[in-house]
C-alpha cells in the first residue's frame, strides 16, 4: 500500500536513487582518494535525529566524514541531543554538530553557516526542513531526503497525510534499501 503511495507523489523533476553498499562504497572510495570534487561554494548540513546506534546513523557518520575528507564543509544537525558516545566518536572531531527540533533555529544555522544543500536522513528532519521551507520560502537551500524505511514502518494512512506535505520541500528523493523503492 505505501508503495502506491509513495508511486502518486509528484517528484518534481528529482531523480529517485536506490543508493546500494557497492554504489555508495564506490563514492566513498572515490571521496577519500580525491583532494577536492565539488564546487567550493557547496557547503552541506547533513541531518538525522541523534548519534543513536543504528544503520542510519553510521551511514550518516560516514558520509560526513568521507565528505570532509574529500574537501567538502559538512556539518551534521541533530534533531535531538541524545547521544551514545561511542557513536559520537565516529564522527571526525573537525565536523561541526548543531542541535534544534525548531525550524527557525535551523534556518539561522543554515544562513550563519552558509550551507546550501540539506541532506536528511529521518522522517523527524524532514518534517522539519518541509515546515522551514513552507514558513520562510526565501530561504535557498536544496533538500535531499533520504529514506531508510522511516515512512514504511507508518499505518498506510499516516504515511498518505505525511508524504505530500514533506514531499513539497524535497528538491531529490535518496532510497538505501531496495524494499524502500515505490
Amino acid at each position: 500500500e505505501l508503495g502506491d503511495i509513495l508511486r502518486t507523489q509528484p517528484q518534481k523533476g528529482a531523480r529517485i536513487r536506490l543508493v546500494t553498499k557497492a554504489t555508495a562504497d564506490a563514492l566513498f572510495h572515490r571521496l577519500g582518494k580525491t583532494e577536492s570534487v565539488h564546487p567550493p561554494e557547496k557547503r552541506i548540513l547533513i541531518s538525522i535525529m541523534g548519534f543513536l546506534p543504528g544503520g542510519a546513523e553510521i551511514l550518516t557518520i560516514r558520509l560526513a566524514n568521507y565528505l570532509h575528507a574529500g574537501g567538502y564543509p559538512v556539518g551534521v544537525h541533530c534533531i535531538h541531543g541524545s547521544k551514545d558516545d561511542a557513536m559520537r566518536g565516529l564522527l571526525h572531531p573537525d565536523i561541526p554538530v548543531y542541535v534544534t527540533d525548531r525550524f527557525w533555529k535551523l534556518a539561522q544555522i543554515l544562513r550563519r553557516e552558509h550551507y546550501t544543500v540539506l541532506h536528511s536522513h529521518c522522517v523527524a528532519s524532514q518534517m522539519l526542513v518541509a515546515r522551514m521551507k513552507r514558513r520562510l520560502p526565501f530561504l535557498r537551500v536544496r533538500h535531499i531526503a533520504t529514506s531508510h524505511g522511516g515512512y514504511e514502518g507508518m499505518r498506510p494512512e499516516e504515511a498518505a497525510a505525511l508524504l505530500p506535505q514533506v514531499d513539497q520541500g524535497v528538491d531529490a528523493w535518496t532510497y538505501v534499501a531496495q524494499n524502500n523503492l515505490p
